[in-house]
């Protein structure tokens, strides 16, 4: 299923929506986004000014295996970028191509276990806390985390179970954090 998440999008400007792609070790003032259609860009935010510039990255060629790709440090392809960004995955399956022929989008992308409906229905036994994060990572107010693992947006009212990467759901907020560890 493709991700609808309003809060993870960010905008470039002559370019369209983009979402973060999901790291290790996520570094607030600089973050690598993507397309649905695969262009790289990194966000850099100037810590003095809180002024955000961005700059589309130059997709490199893997010899060995052929991908086109950023190093990031080590090497993410493509492919893989959109496939964390835009689509929900259960764990640890890999992204391919719906049609070979077609190219990187997130319409033409999934996962090898994709996650059918992860954001809509109730769950037997849910709960809702607030979400409460600490110092730069500090969440915006009125976002809520569930028992289950879904996030609750008070700007949109949407719910999502976040972006499966490393062990762990991610998920874009909105006016604050870039990704949230669910």
């Amino acid at each position: 299923m493709k991700i609808t998440w309003t809060d993870g999008l960010k905008r470039i400007t002559n370019v369209g929506p983009a979402r973060q792609v999901p790291v290790d070790l996520p570094h607030w003032s600089s973050s690598i986004w993507i397309t649905e259609d695969g262009q790289p860009w990194r966000r850099q935010i100037n810590p003095a000014t809180m002024e955000v510039t961005w700059k589309p990255i130059m997709a490199t060629m893997r010899l060995d295996t052929g991908q086109f790709g950023v190093t990031t440090p080590g090497f993410r392809s493509i492919l893989n970028m959109v496939a964390l960004a835009w689509r929900h995955r259960k764990g640890k399956g890999k992204p391919y191509l719906l049609d070979p022929n077609e190219g990187v989008h997130a319409d033409n992308v999934r996962w090898k276990d994709e996650d059918d409906d992860p954001e809509t229905g109730t769950f037997t036994n849910e709960r809702w806390d607030d979400l409460e994060m600490e110092g730069v990572l500090a969440a915006p107010k009125g976002y809520k985390i569930s028992n289950r693992g879904r996030l609750y947006s008070p700007y949109t009212r949407q719910v999502t179970r976040g972006f499966y990467h490393n062990g762990h759901r991610y998920a874009g907020l909105k006016n604050g954090l870039l990704q949230a560890q669910l």
